[in-house]
């Protein structure tokens, strides 16, 4: 993915509710998907400190590219699609040892903050899941 690819991603939803809507069709049950939403947020924390250290192990490009997946499948399963989409881009970055991975990680970690606490607001106004 080029940059522009992880510009436009900003065009894109911290929290696709139609998605989410969706989900909860497909599944039958809107309360999982809040509480798969609120697994997310108890596992944030864990995910980028798997990202970070992967990172600092220079020699292991793949697993820095594993733990953004760690985090960007669950992010676009539940609908975050900003995230998800700049997780793509970093992946990409990651398994092709590009140099921009570590400046692309600190974007990342933003994105994933903003994303966070979107998804917390969500889940105050929706605590049913959608509807």
């Amino acid at each position: 993915m080029s940059p522009d690819t992880e510009a436009g991603s900003q065009d894109l939803p911290l929290v696709n509710e139609s998605r989410l809507v969706e989900l909860a069709n497909e599944l039958e049950d809107s309360d999982l998907v809040a509480e798969s939403l609120g697994l997310f947020l108890a596992e944030f924390r864990h995910r980028l400190a798997d990202i970070q250290s992967a990172l600092r192990d220079e020699s292991q490009p793949a697993s820095t590219g594993a733990a953004i997946h760690a985090l960007g499948s669950p992010a676009a399963m539940l609908g975050l699609d900003q995230l998800a989409a700049t997780c793509r881009h970093c992946e990409h970055l990651a398994l092709s040892n590009s140099a921009d991975i570590t400046v692309a990680v600190a974007r990342l970690i933003q994105q994933a903050e903003q994303t966070k606490a979107a998804v917390s607001d969500y889940l105050i106004s929706h605590p049913n899941g959608p509807t």
